[in-house]
């Protein structure tokens, strides 16, 4: 089986041209960056290849292409890739901010080399209806399921499957979402998994091999975890999302924050969630002002 792996980024840091330089390495598949360059090009470096994303390329496809696309529809990195680089029989699609922490990433890839699976994901689940992106789905179909998208495994009939029902959905979407509807356009999880699954795809969950890679605290939305941290406490052979470092996680952590308690939280509730882990994390990687800044917001919060 020929597989490549896709590193979706909308900007490159020395840390993420390390994490690209190691799967490189250690992973034993080709490895791409693909790059939105909708607003500016992104230097990756002599020698890593690339593949440029544009909303221009987005629509020359024949797909819908939102403002915030780059963002939305990690998807469309995977159709990059697919129309770049047409000959392999599974492509990964692998965030920037997704760190494998293990000596060889090759020992999590390997792992699926043998399997038959159209669709490769964490925390795969069938949508009631309270999942944020349930409803733009739900106008194309009942049937809604979602993952997390930030590392995912597709095969080649399965993301051209995808390709050409995004293409269609493109050509409807005018005349079935309500134009004032909030958000009228499928997320890439909800767009992928529904599709597929509601087609006769075979979705495999990425922990169901034998070896649990992942948690629902370990590989997540929200809450950052801190790339030294992670290199302080040395391989354990999990993947971790979102892992950032110095002022990327800063940012992170304080949008999480905010985020956090705008939902008027009890006092209890902001304990439960914010624990001794995030305090000790956020020392690494802020500066004594910004620990004291995120601190105050919890802290007022509370008051």
């Amino acid at each position: 089986m020929r597989e490549i792996i896709l590193v979706r980024v909308h900007y490159v840091t020395p840390e993420i041209l390390a994490f690209f330089d190691d799967l490189v390495l250690h992973s034993g598949r080709d490895v791409v960056f693909v790059c939105d360059e909708t607003h500016r090009t992104i230097e990756v470096g002599e020698g890593r290849l690339k593949i440029s994303l544009t909303a221009k390329d987005a629509a020359a496809w024949g797909l819908f292409a939102p403002p915030n696309f780059g963002w939305l529809c990690g998807d469309y990195f995977l159709y990059a890739g697919l129309k770049a680089l047409p000959d392999y029989d599974r492509y990964w699609l692998v965030e920037g901010d997704v760190r494998l922490n293990m000596r060889q990433s090759r020992y999590f890839f390997d792992r699926f080399t043998a399997s038959d699976a159209d669709i490769l994901t964490f925390h795969g689940f069938k949508s009631d209806g309270g999942w944020y992106w349930h409803h733009p789905m739900a106008y194309f179909t009942p049937n809604v399921h979602a993952c997390l998208f930030a590392l995912v495994g597709i095969s080649h009939r399965a993301l051209a499957f995808c390709l050409k029902e995004r293409i269609a959905m493109s050509e409807s979407v005018a005349r079935i979402v309500p134009p004032d509807a909030p958000r009228r356009w499928p997320n890439d999880e909800s767009f992928v998994m529904s599709i597929l699954l509601n087609n006769g795809f075979q979705h495999l969950d990425l922990n169901g091999s034998g070896t649990r890679f992942a948690t629902q605290d370990s590989f997540t939305v929200g809450a950052p975890r801190s790339l030294r941290a992670l290199q302080v406490q040395g391989f354990d052979d999990m993947i971790y999302h979102p892992v950032h470092h110095g002022a990327a996680y800063v940012q992170k952590a304080t949008a999480w924050v905010k985020d956090t308690l705008s939902r008027k939280l009890s006092e209890k509730e902001i304990g439960q969630i914010f624990q001794q882990r995030f305090y000790d994390e956020l020392a690494m990687e802020a500066t004594p002002q910004q620990v004291g800044e995120i601190r105050d917001l919890i802290r007022n919060a509370t008051r």
